[in-house]
């Protein structure tokens, strides 16, 4: 079994499963890419030891091969995080794995939009430089994305990531969603 092949046995932990070994040829990706992202929305009640084995076991793939880890999860200060084993403790357990991670920036009920972002940011001390914004552009208000334009800026984000959650453009540029990405990008906003 080539080395990538015996890397590959990770242990999906708390599942119950059997572990699988995936056989593949060592084939590295392609220099231009540049990273990977581990779309972490499990929310099947692991524990935060249990996520950080996992996340840290997918890292030292990634990392081997000299690639970027993006962690993509959902809203660090809601219920799915707490079932997905999301925890401070975790995020403190996995920093130096992980090379970005994505903050959901989305309409919540109960929530203003500042302070959700910033309730988000407080979760992860230490993680300056490592954050990503993932913005809905499908329901949120010039003044919300100019909210969201200043907090890119305040947090030193690294990048944006756009959810498009249902929107389309079309062939129309006075779409809600091209203004939305129009103001956040350019913050050229029709206010």
């Amino acid at each position: 079994m080539s080395d990538l092949a015996k890397e590959l046995v990770v242990d999906d932990v708390g599942s119950g499963d059997t572990v699988n070994v995936c056989r593949i040829s060592v084939t590295p990706l392609n220099a231009d890419v540049s990273a990977v992202v581990l779309d972490y929305e499990v929310q099947d009640n692991r524990s935060p030891a249990d996520s950080a084995k996992f996340i840290k076991a997918i890292s030292s793939i990634v990392k081997k091969y000299n690639k970027k880890l993006f962690l993509y999860v959902n809203p660090l200060n809601a219920g799915g995080a707490k079932t997905s084993g999301l925890t401070p403790e975790l995020f403190g357990d996995v920093v130096d794995y992980v090379d970005y991670i994505g903050l959901l920036i989305t309409r919540r009920k109960g929530k203003a939009l500042q302070e959700d972002i910033d309730d988000q940011h407080g979760l992860l001390a230490g993680w300056g430089g490592k954050l990503a914004f993932v913005v809905d552009i499908s329901n949120f208000t010039d003044d919300e994305m100019i909210v969201i334009r200043k907090n890119a800026f305040k947090y030193k984000v690294k990048f944006v990531m756009l959810w498009r959650n249902g929107s389309s453009f079309g062939d129309n540029c006075s779409t809600r969603s091209y203004a939305s990405v129009k103001c956040l990008v350019s913050g050229n906003c029709s206010q």
